[in-house]
């Protein structure tokens, strides 16, 4: 992290990438995770999804399939990231074909659970919520939003609502989940975390960005340039600002401000405040920005990308948060 030198680089496939993709996607578009002891990466290739873990040196530990991957309604390719639980790994495929939630053990990839899902394309990753007790893993898609418990994949409710297909990742607080979508259709809405039911709805989108909750507060970088801040509790618009529009990265919370870049190249820098947007930083960091911003140690971690000489060429920038 102090240098960018590089310590390890592994090959984990060649060939088998499928013929179509959305141009906004690559077959390496989910994020890693990690454990301090493994890395975990999900990637799409030879018509399957396959889940690799490796050691903190590089060194392959176990590789699985999770399943058949081969879109043919709407070959836009995969994107959802794996989540952490406990002694699982747990990761989602969803097309237009068999389909599936899958927990694996971190240690060996040997299968601990597998329960269906809907069989249409979505995006969205799985994440895991805890509130009085019990945990949720939760993840919208197919016009549903879905709770199921993590440690053996029983569904613990499911809600109508967002849109046919969704990419953001969950957020949660205080009793409450929220979710937003997505294609065609534009929703974002809250629900009560034990049951299912819907507190409430309001007509706007995040499609690719995921939400942030914060304090009480909901912000949504929206699909069309503008930025919402909502009361989490009601619904109510506490502000909105325009931005430059287009934007597929989400945007990261740091103490009280939040950090989120666009597609035109730009890192914007707000607090996370109900009482109107309030603009600390705006940077021009590259002709553009499809990536989310890692925090870490008091440092910015941004994959950019510039237009030099006819060809586009993507950097990893490191930049102090202070």
């Amino acid at each position: 992290r102090a240098s960018g030198k590089l310590l390890w680089q592994v090959e984990l496939n060649q060939g088998g990438f499928p013929s179509k993709n959305h141009p906004k996607n690559t077959e390496a578009s989910p994020t890693v995770a990690c454990d301090g002891e493994r890395v975990y990466i999900n990637l799409f290739h030879h018509q399957a999804i396959w889940l690799t873990a490796l050691s903190m040196n590089g060194e392959k530990l176990w590789e699985k399939s999770l399943g058949r991957y081969n879109p043919q309604l709407y070959q836009y390719g995969y994107a959802a990231s794996p989540v952490l639980y406990g002694d699982y790994v747990i990761s989602v495929f969803e097309y237009d074909g068999p389909s599936a939630n899958v927990a694996l053990r971190r240690d060996d990839g040997s299968e601990v659970w597998r329960i269906p899902r809907t069989s249409m394309i979505t995006f969205s990753s799985p994440t895991v919520a805890t509130f009085q007790g019990l945990d949720y893993l939760l993840i919208s898609g197919s016009n549903t939003v879905t709770a199921h418990d993590p440690a053996n994949g029983k569904q613990r409710w499911s809600s109508q609502g967002t849109a046919l297909a969704t990419c953001g990742t969950m957020v949660w607080e205080d009793g409450l989940a929220f979710a937003s979508g997505g294609f065609p259709a534009s929703e974002t809405l809250a629900l009560d975390i034990r049951t299912g039911d819907v507190r409430w709805r309001v007509k706007q989108k995040g499609y690719e960005q995921s939400l942030i909750v914060a304090g009480g507060y909901l912000f949504l970088y929206a699909d069309g340039g503008i930025l919402f801040c909502w009361d989490a509790k009601t619904g109510d618009e506490m502000w909105k600002q325009r931005l430059e529009d287009r934007i597929s990265a989400s945007g990261v919370l740091v103490g009280k401000h939040i950090y989120w870049s666009n597609e035109a190249g730009y890192l914007y820098v707000f607090e996370a405040s109900p009482k109107g947007y309030t603009r600390v930083a705006r940077s021009k960091l590259g002709d553009e920005a499809f990536a989310s911003p890692a925090i870490c140690g008091g440092q910015v971690f941004l994959r950019v990308a510039k237009h030099e000489n006819n060809r586009r060429q993507e950097y990893l920038m490191r930049f102090s948060n202070r």
